[in-house]
């Protein structure tokens, strides 16, 4: 685990963010695609029919089934798919974005980055939610990514992963963390299902 940078970070605007994302506007349910073997009462003509298409390497023979794991209210996915652009957050995370890279030496010389990536995500008490494993795109010197623990329970639900899990200490309410973007990463589902809120972002060098 290589985390860059950690701070606890307390700006004021915890609750009037968490407020904010627990808008159904931002609701998003998470599926799983599992692949389920055609056979006896299930075959038909037409699978037939597939099935030999899967003999000749055309087609598979297996079905999708989308099974749902999880409910969270996020902003990730209106943000990649550019059709909202959290501007509260923009405002006020930049400058401490700004300030981090100058801590870590990346700032100023003609760089120029961008930090349009940002979102909140919430997971609501009661409400089973845990987060794949995932990147934030590949191996990259020119980009960085960070997690900002608003409200968190006590436990520690968040992890790196390579081999096995590595759970980082800095993760309770308030902290922030930076660290590559490529690092392999997921969420734990929460024991108690606490409500728990983090804000997420990314800093791409564009120059």
């Amino acid at each position: 685990m290589s985390l860059l940078y950690s701070e606890n970070w307390v700006h004021g605007q915890e609750d009037h963010f968490i407020k904010k994302y627990s808008d159904d506007f931002y609701f998003k349910q998470l599926f799983d695609d599992k692949h389920k073997s055609i056979s006896g009462n299930a075959v038909t003509k037409e699978k037939i029919r597939i099935n030999d298409y899967k003999r000749k390497g055309i087609v598979s023979t297996q079905d999708k089934i989308s099974y749902e794991y999880g409910q969270h209210w996020t902003g990730y996915y209106k943000n990649e798919e550019g059709s909202d652009l959290d501007t509260e957050l923009l405002q006020l995370y930049v400058p401490k974005l700004k300030e981090i890279l100058q801590i870590l030496g990346l700032y100023g010389e003609g760089r120029i980055y961008s930090y349009q990536s940002i979102w909140g995500q919430l997971s609501k008490k009661d409400v089973p939610c845990y987060m794949k494993e995932h990147t934030h795109g590949k191996e990259n010197k020119v980009a960085l990514s960070w997690v900002h623990f608003v409200k968190v329970p006590e436990q520690k639900c968040f992890y790196f992963k390579t081999k096995e899990k590595v759970y980082p200490e800095c993760q309770k309410s308030g902290d922030l963390i930076v660290f590559p973007n490529y690092m392999n990463h997921g969420v734990d589902e929460r024991i108690d299902l606490d409500e728990r809120f983090v804000i997420v972002g990314n800093i791409i060098r564009t120059k």
